[in-house]
């Protein structure tokens, strides 16, 4: 298989309160490649797959029985996934800017040796500070799947995604003016939040833009 277009990745964990309106946002996203949305849901039990196969039936749902962290869940999209980048992109980071993830990609896309790029999405409001995981704020990054096969993929522990990409040998980047907005701290609901510091067919969900307004085609 030769991985092409964009993966998005989101790992939900009870985020029925974020993950609509993320959802929202990724679909009116004016990405300019193929593109497959997949979002790994931990066992939730607060609807959010269900609202998620009601409201976007375009989207991959792959719902565990367990839950596997953050890492784990990537992990499992990323298997997944047959994107030749991969945005990994929490539910409660929205993505203001319709254009955000197209000038990610577009910067991989001019720089070769750059494995990821990721964006610093600012809080909402005082009340809600975003953390600052590896120098990524919540977690909105571009990586290039060959350069997550050189890390081993995205599960483990240890040294962040960040550090390993260095480590081996790809340069790693961020865009500081990209409009995204990060709601609270948290990265993917109420479960494991260090994900930097440590099936039918793909197709089969996607519909046309006469049955859903949406910016993006599919892979």
């Amino acid at each position: 298989m030769i991985a092409t277009g964009l993966s998005i990745l989101i790992v939900t964990d009870n985020a029925g309160d974020d993950v609509g309106t993320c959802l929202s946002l990724v679909t009116e996203s004016r990405i300019g490649r193929g593109c497959e949305v997949i979002v790994i849901d931990n066992a939730s039990i607060d609807g959010t797959p269900e609202l998620i196969a009601a409201r976007f039936p375009e989207v991959r749902l792959i719902v565990q029985s367990e839950n596997h962290g953050v890492s784990g869940a990537h992990a499992i999209g990323f298997a997944a996934s047959r994107g030749a980048y991969l945005l990994l992109l929490s539910p409660d980071v929205l993505l203001t800017d319709p254009d955000a993830v197209a000038a990610m990609a577009a910067r991989l896309d001019a720089h070769p040796d750059l494995g990821a790029i990721g964006a610093r999405p600012a809080p909402s409001d005082d009340s809600h500070q975003a953390g600052d995981a590896g120098g990524w704020r919540g977690v909105c990054v571009v990586m290039r799947r060959e350069a997550v096969f050189a890390i081993g993929g995205l599960d483990g522990e240890g040294i962040g995604w960040r550090g390993r990409l260095e480590d081996a040998g790809w340069r790693v980047g961020d865009l500081p003016d990209i409009a995204a907005r990060c709601l609270r701290s948290g990265s993917a609901g109420n479960g494991d939040q260090s994900v930097f510091s440590t099936s039918p067919s793909i197709h089969s969900g996607w519909v046309s833009p006469t049955e859903r307004p949406t910016s993006l085609s599919p892979l």
